[in-house]
């Protein structure tokens, strides 16, 4: 089994759907697909917290929500990563890829590698064994690009983009847009795939 990271230069560039029309493509084309995200056991480990104290839900919370706690969900990550030199949250994920395997599943995409300051962190751990690493930037109607929401993003961004096997850079579109995007370049990320 083969994993896809995708990463991105900021928040809101398009990683999910990237990930979500990507899973079409490949099932298009006869591939058990799944999409596994790093950060689902970190919203997990922290919902209760938050609901308790700031009464918003981790999973279902508006834009202006998760911008307040956006902040807590970045700290509590960064001292997960921190005591484990980087590896807590793969660690969690590879326990979910032995599952994947099991049943038999061809990619794991995982669409929010956002670290690769420690050995082995997110983006080594992609590219580990054979992985794949999409980098996406979102190009404003200006020709600039949106701003990394923190400085741990704004540092390891560059990192990313430089390790990436595949960098795209596009405007807002639909996700139909989108999915006709990934379609018309398959040919060009299948010779990695």
């Amino acid at each position: 089994m083969k994993i896809i990271g995708i990463s991105a230069h900021a928040a809101r560039s398009g990683k999910d759907t990237f990930a979500k029309c990507l899973q079409i493509v490949l099932t298009e084309k006869g591939k058990k697909v799944a999409i596994r995200s790093l950060a689902t056991p970190l919203k997990e480990k922290i919902n209760s917290f938050l609901l308790e104290e700031f009464d918003i839900d981790v999973f279902t919370c508006n834009n202006e929500e998760k911008e307040v706690i956006r902040p807590l969900l970045v700290a509590y990550g960064k001292a997960r990563r921190f005591q484990t030199n980087g590896k807590f949250w793969t660690g969690l994920m590879d326990i979910e890829i032995n599952k994947l395997k099991k049943e038999e599943y061809d990619y794991v995409i995982v669409p929010d590698i956002r670290y690769c300051e420690y050995d082995g962190d997110e983006g080594e751990w992609v590219k580990k064994d054979d992985g794949i690493l999409f980098y996406i930037s979102l190009i404003l109607g200006d020709g600039g690009r949106l701003p990394p929401p923190n400085e741990d993003e704004e540092r390891n961004s560059p990192l990313l983009e430089k390790m990436a096997d595949f960098k795209i850079s596009w405007p807002e579109m639909s996700f139909e847009e989108c999915l006709q995007f990934v379609r018309n370049k398959f040919e060009v990320y299948q010779e990695k795939l």
